[in-house]
Formats: structure tokens, sequence, C-alpha cells
């Protein structure tokens, strides 16, 4: 019974993220995953899931300029391009839980078709874990 509970609890965590969380917890698998590697880049693909609160069609992803965060800027931006709340706020979701593992240098921006994923490019340099690129 104690697994059964666990389980459902681990399963309603990842239920109960939205749009940004989501690509924050991938940027840090990624990022563990390339601290731990020799080596010095690494990809990713992700593909937003509109379930339950996320992506449904075209989006935009917005990694800000972190060097300044928490005095400005380091935020994740996730948009659903064809949502109200987008036109209203030119986002839908946000987090800064990926500076837990990345910086980010410079402010990257993408917008993509439904179902084509974004390639996340990581790039270590000591210890420092940098996002680079989005394609």
């Amino acid at each position: 019974m104690r697994a059964i509970l666990i389980a459902v609890l681990f399963a309603g965590c990842f239920l109960l993220t939205d749009g940004a969380t989501r690509v924050a917890q991938e940027i840090g698998d990624a990022a563990s995953r390339l601290r731990a590697s020799p080596q010095q880049e690494l990809e990713f693909r992700f593909l937003p899931d509109g379930r339950p609160d996320g992506v449904r069609g075209r989006y935009e992803i917005v990694l800000q300029e972190s060097l300044n965060h928490p005095k400005s800027g380091g935020a994740l931006l996730v948009g659903d391009l064809a949502s109200e709340s987008y036109a209203l706020h030119g986002y839908n979701w946000s987090t800064t839980s990926h500076l837990h593992h990345v910086r980010v240098r410079h402010t990257l921006k993408i917008q993509k078709p439904s179902g084509e994923p974004t390639v996340f490019v990581l790039r270590k340099s000591g210890e420092t874990i940098d996002v680079v690129e989005l394609r």
C-alpha cells in the first residue's frame, strides 16, 4: 500500500507541473548528464506536452539572460502562441528553477510550430553549464 501511495505522489508531481516547469526539469536533467560526462557539449530535444497545463499548439520558449539574476531577468518563459493569455502577457508560464542547474549568458528565444521539438544546446565550462543555443 505504501508503494502505491508513493507512486501516486510522484505521478501527481508531474501532473501538477506547468509548461515552464517541465522545460526546466528537462534542462536540469540534461545539465546533470553533461556535468557527469567527459563531454563539453550536449544537445537534447524537448517537445511540449499540453496536458494538463501546457502548450497545445504553436509555442515560444524564452530563456532570459541570467547573469544578473535575481536583480533582473533569469526567467524561463513558455508561451502557447494561440492562447489569449499569451496575447495579453507575452507568455503563459514562467519559472526560474532551471537556474539551479544552468546559466544563460544572453537571452535566447525561439518560436516553433505545433509538434516540432526545440533543440537545446548546453556547454560545460569547468563546473558551470551554460545554455548556449536554441534551435
